[in-house]
């Protein structure tokens, strides 16, 4: 494929495809090219062609729906920059292409990059760009955790939070909502559940409210209502926080309490992965089930989205996922804010005039005695609640 050029009055919005690394900006477009944002998606575009003819037909292989989800998202985003008028130069890299190069990629925004944008695939995927980009301390916005432990970059921003920071979180919600009812920890085997029960538990030592009182199980591979039943009270609320990111756990222990729901009252909290359990199936049925994102993309903007959605209908006849709002929100949202502040964008990263659709609000991680921050973590988490597959309410952060 060759480079697609699209050039508007007042924006340059360039897509890096198959052989082309970076993109070659006229000098008369370049007098209009500040900022310059560079985004990086995992695209997959040279493996979808051949000799510029797409290999597969009218599907979409699952692997190539992410990134172009999210690229539509940015896409349009850009359309209604250009629509206001805003100065601004984007570059869209593919970071699957055949000849993507790290050290050229950086070479090639050095010096008029403003801020960049990367959905990676991978945690080493992350911590790659993140090590070319410190150095030069280039503000770098993640839609991953920071889980390949990149430390020593202040201007580094981690938009969807490490597990750690959910776990807390959900304990301070617990506090807040539930903290007269029968609270039960139950931790099912692993190495990651053993973890992740671990920062629960930290999250309550280090809780300056009175904690929380519950009864501490481990929830054996074959559990049955017959094992649940004695942990749970007839007379309260049964809350069961189970740290798993393994929604066949999930599944079948909801399953089980929806067999039980005519004597208890049961609510299972649980972990982002849960999102995607279908929990309308009549399997589930009448059991509450709680679980934590940074990402509610009609949150408090309704009209917004829909017209978003129209947008995305009309350019790609389907529905958006969320990764397509989520380009959609980061890039609009955090253009604007760099347009309006120029460099003093790191000091109004956590203004909120430019909300979208979710609150974000970015505190340092890993201060030292000298007051120098390894990075900086999103840590405002949206509570779902879920009952037969409903939203039945919202916490929000």
């Amino acid at each position: 494929m060759n480079r697609k050029l699209f050039t508007v009055w007042g924006l340059l919005f360039t897509v890096l495809v198959a052989q082309n690394l970076v993109a070659q900006v006229p000098d008369s477009a370049k007098q209009h090219a500040t900022p310059l944002v560079s985004i990086l998606i995992p695209l997959y575009l040279d493996s979808a062609f051949t000799d510029a003819k797409y290999k597969y037909g009218s599907n979409v292989p699952p692997y190539l729906v992410n990134g172009l989800e999210f690229y539509n998202g940015v896409k349009i985003a850009a359309e209604e920059l250009q629509s206001e008028g805003l100065h601004v130069r984007i570059e869209v890299t593919d970071t699957k292409g055949a000849k993507f190069n790290a050290d050229q990629w950086k070479k090639s925004i050095e010096g008029q990059a403003a801020i960049v944008i990367c959905s990676p695939q991978s945690a080493m995927e992350l911590k790659t760009i993140a090590d070319k980009l410190k150095p030069s301390g280039i503000p770098l916005l993640s839609m991953l955790p920071n889980d390949a432990g990149i430390n020593g970059y202040p201007n580094f921003m981690i938009i969807n939070p490490t597990l750690q920071t959910h776990c807390t979180q959900l304990y301070k919600m617990l506090q807040r909502n539930h903290s007269i009812d029968n609270l039960v920890l139950l931790t099912p085997k692993g190495s990651a559940e053993t973890r992740l029960k671990g920062y629960v538990k930290a999250a309550a030592k280090n809780s300056p409210s009175v904690p929380l009182k519950w009864k501490e199980y481990s929830l054996p591979d074959s559990f049955s209502a017959a094992y649940l039943a004695p942990l749970l009270d007839s007379m309260q609320d049964n809350i069961l926080i189970v740290p798993t990111l393994q929604t066949n756990i999930a599944q079948k222990l909801v399953n089980v309490l929806s067999g039980m729901k005519d004597t208890y009252r049961c609510t299972v909290v649980g972990m982002p992965t849960w999102e995607t359990i279908a929990l309308s199936k009549p399997e589930f049925k009448g059991v509450d089930v709680y679980y934590g994102t940074p990402f509610l993309t009609t949150s408090g903007n309704t009209e917004l989205y829909e017209a978003f959605a129209r947008k995305f209908k009309a350019m790609t006849n389907a529905l958006p996922g969320d990764m397509a709002s989520r380009g959609y929100e980061i890039t609009l949202r955090y253009v604007r804010l760099l347009v309006a502040y120029g460099p003093d964008f790191m000091q109004h990263i956590n203004d909120a005039q430019f909300k979208i659709f979710n609150d974000f609000y970015f505190e340092p991680v890993g201060v030292n005695i000298i007051n120098q921050k390894d990075y900086l973590e999103n840590e405002r988490i949206y509570f779902i609640k879920k009952t037969d597959g409903q939203i039945r309410n919202v916490i929000a952060p």
